[in-house]
């Protein structure tokens, strides 16, 4: 063997041990080092985990909270057409103008907007849809909620099956309450959002818009666990009822948890409620790609068991603390905004994905301040609008002077709007002029000025023609403005709406301010909903008016013809007698005294006819006076005006303080009812009333002699619907009624009504 064969061999053996020294030493320091690298790369993976399932528990908290606030604003346009609806009542071609006219306002609800009556039967819609109208949707769940809650309902997943070898429509429904003035409801207005691929446009605007983190599945479930959205369109409308986070979301939780898709790969599962609407958020996150950002560290763990032990650990604590602390301190940032300190932000220097994710939390919490400043400026300003709406209501409905009405409504008006002056314009009996009636702020000059215009004249002339609204922001550049008194006032803006109800223009509105003004589409909706109101009180006070004068002309009829059957043919009786009285009296004189008593008997019955007829023209009377009185001078009345033998007994006396009014009132109907029963059907020759007054109660009695009738059958007697008002009339005051009668054997009727003590 050669001499460099030998020390090649040698060579080799001296590497060979070499490499056995270097791994006898460093293999126990390999392992300790290597198991305190794994322990330390797999606990910082578990606090990785922790803390990423408690950001994503906050993030689609926050996410569905957002998710809530951009359903409302698209619901904003459904619930100012019920608010219109339910305020005015509409016709239902009107409830389809009024959907077309806010078609642009409604255009998010790309599956259409209805609208269903009480019933729950459709009475409009839009797009129009012939076909739709009339179908009734009674039994749908959604409208069964909102006809129960009176409150917006968010409805599940509708399938509509499209035809044969067609596509399910998949919507979802949006239903918001039409309630009247007095808080009756009067249906609801309906707004569809297209779910399907590709017409899911708008809907998926809302969930695609939310400030979540790319990468994620996002997913939304109605009420019973159906996909309302899902980031693969193909899976809308299938059931996810059977996941575990669905079915801890349908019991109302929401949190965070680690668990495995439907491919077995592992995922990070966020799941949260979105408020008001019974839907859910889920959103998914690969683990895989949760950690990935970390993998690189696991070949820095083979140089780091070249290093030693000490230098590891420092590292590897330095490097775990710098990660912990911002997300530790996201996380308390987390909990204060969840907590209610919106607008509450973080700082990061990491320079990392926990940057990012900082600042994107710190634009999140800056967005929701603002959202939730923006929401309670909007409802401090409805709740003015609603109140002055309501005060109006309110005076509208317990006032009678319509100039008080007016005026309560345009000072609410001018307080609401923050304006200086206005004034309400009423058309005169003519039809061709406007009457100022009612005005504050513009002084007794100008008032004058601007009274009396012309139909046609002026803005509010103009408005009362045209019947919609003038918006005049400076009133010095229009040309229009003719009246130098008006145009030298100091006012510059000015906003004139009409009066309107039952599709006539009544009057005008307007308002005045002293500078220019951009009136603002809510300013717009404020004011046509006040001159509807008003509108309605103009035409209640007409209506009442000729309600009043056609009471006033029926009460001078029915006078008339009471004066004519009784005290008329009265009167002409004993004119007749009193013509022929002198030529019998020298015939018979007899017969002549005969006469006269007949003639004393008729001017009695006749004055007593006269006084009928004056407590009828002031029924208090009936009630001040005693009753035996009132009695007394019926009978008379009837003696007189039918020729019968009429007798009244009165038995004991009344209580001190006199009977109560409603029981005397009835008595007195009571007693009126059965003599005229008696005139009419009875063919009786006398008739006894009795009043018994006692302790405890009073008595009346009305018997005849007459055919009478046989019980039982008094549906079929002449006067039936006469013995139904006795019957009401005694048991409205607590009394007993009974009617005696047979044929041939006369009629009594009696009633017994209790004295309450005083």
């Amino acid at each position: 063997m050669s001499r460099l064969q030998q020390d090649g061999r040698h060579r080799r053996r001296r590497l060979s041990h070499r490499t056995k020294i270097i791994a006898w030493a460093f293999i126990p320091a390999a392992l300790i080092l290597g198991t305190v690298a794994l322990v330390a790369f797999f606990g910082y993976r578990q606090t990785t985990a922790d803390v990423v399932m408690e950001r994503d528990r906050q993030l689609i908290q926050v996410a569905a909270m957002q998710l809530a606030d951009a359903l409302e604003e698209r619901v904003t346009p459904l619930e100012q057409v019920a608010r219109v609806l339910g305020v005015a009542g509409e016709t239902e071609a009107a409830q389809q103008r009024l959907l077309s006219q806010s078609a642009q306002a409604l255009s998010p609800f790309d599956g259409g907007v209805a609208v269903v009556d009480e019933r729950g039967t459709v009475v409009a819609s839009h797009p129009r849809r012939p076909a739709l109208l009339g179908v009734s949707w009674s039994d749908q769940p959604f409208f069964l909620a909102v006809e129960k809650s009176r409150q917006r309902t968010y409805s599940d997943l509708i399938a509509t099956p499209a035809g044969p070898g067609a596509k399910t429509l998949y919507t979802a429904a949006v239903a918001v309450p039409v309630v009247g003035p007095e808080g009756s409801f009067q249906g609801a207005v309906v707004g569809f959002h297209r779910l399907d691929e590709p017409a899911a446009g708008h809907f998926a605007g809302s969930v695609l818009s939310l400030p979540l983190p790319a990468g994620r599945q996002l997913y939304l479930v109605d009420g019973r666990g159906r996909l309302l959205y899902h980031t693969g369109p193909a899976a809308i409308g299938s059931d996810y009822s059977a996941l575990s986070t669905v079915r801890s979301l349908m019991a109302g939780n929401a949190g965070a948890l680690r668990t495995v898709d439907g491919s077995g790969e592992a995922v990070v599962t966020a799941y949260a409620s979105v408020p008001g609407t019974g839907w859910g958020l889920v959103s998914e996150e690969r683990w895989s790609s949760l950690i990935a950002p970390y993998a690189r560290y696991q070949n820095f763990l083979l140089l780091l068991l070249g290093l030693g032990l000490v230098v590891p650990a420092v590292v590897v604590m330095i490097g775990v603390r710098r990660l912990m602390r911002p997300l530790e301190a996201l996380g308390a940032a987390t909990r204060d905004v969840a907590q209610g300190n919106i607008g509450r932000t973080v700082t990061v220097r990491s320079g990392d994905e926990i940057e990012a994710l900082a600042q994107h939390f710190n634009v999140m919490s800056a967005e929701l301040a603002a959202s939730y400043a923006r929401l309670e400026e909007r409802l401090a300003a409805r709740t003015r609008e609603l109140a002055a709406l309501n005060a109006i209501a309110a005076v509208i409905g317990h006032a009678d002077d319509l100039e008080v009405i007016l005026q309560v409504a345009l000072d609410e008006t001018l307080a609401v709007m923050d304006m200086e002056a206005g004034g309400v314009y009423l058309l005169d009996e003519s039809q061709e002029r406007l009457a100022l009636a009612a005005h504050r702020g513009m002084g007794h000059a100008l008032a004058e000025a601007v009274d009396g215009l012309a139909v046609g004249e002026g803005f509010s002339g103009e408005v009362v023609v045209r019947g919609e609204p003038v918006l005049v922001p400076d009133l010095t550049q229009d040309a229009r403005l003719t009246r130098p008194a008006a145009r030298q006032s100091g006012f510059h803006a000015l906003a004139t709406f009409p009066l309107q109800a039952s599709g006539q223009v009544l009057g005008a509105l307007f308002v005045l301010a002293p500078e220019t003004r951009t009136f603002s589409p809510e300013d717009v909706e404020l004011l046509t909903s006040i001159g509807r109101q008003m509108g309605v009180a103009v035409e209640n006070a007409h209506l009442l008016r000729r309600v009043q004068e056609a009471a006033a002309h029926e009460e001078r009829q029915r006078l008339a013809r009471e004066l004519h059957d009784a005290v008329t043919q009265t009167l002409f009786s004993a004119s007749l007698i009193a013509e022929v009285l002198p030529r019998v009296w020298e015939k018979d004189q007899a017969l002549a005294r005969s006469r006269l008593e007949d003639l004393r008997e008729l001017n009695r019955g006749a004055l007593a006819e006269m006084r009928t007829l004056l407590l009828e023209l002031r029924p208090a009377a009936l009630a001040e006076s005693a009753l035996s009185d009132l009695l007394r001078q019926l009978t008379e009345a009837v003696r007189g005006r039918a020729r019968l033998q009429v007798a009244l007994e009165v038995e004991g006396a009344p209580p001190a303080g006199g009977l109560p009014p409603d029981v005397q009132i009835a008595l007195y109907r009571i007693a009126q009812e059965a003599l005229n029963n008696v005139v009419k059907h009875a063919e009786a020759a006398s008739v006894t009333v009795t009043i018994a007054f006692g302790a405890a109660g009073v008595l009346l009695s009305v018997s005849d002699d007459g055919q009478g009738f046989a019980l039982g059958h008094d549906d079929g007697h002449s006067d039936a619907f006469g013995l139904a008002i006795m019957r009401e009339r005694a048991v409205n005051v607590g009394a007993d009624l009974q009617i005696e009668s047979a044929p041939a054997a006369g009629t009594r009727v009696t009633v017994v009504a209790p004295i309450a003590e005083k």
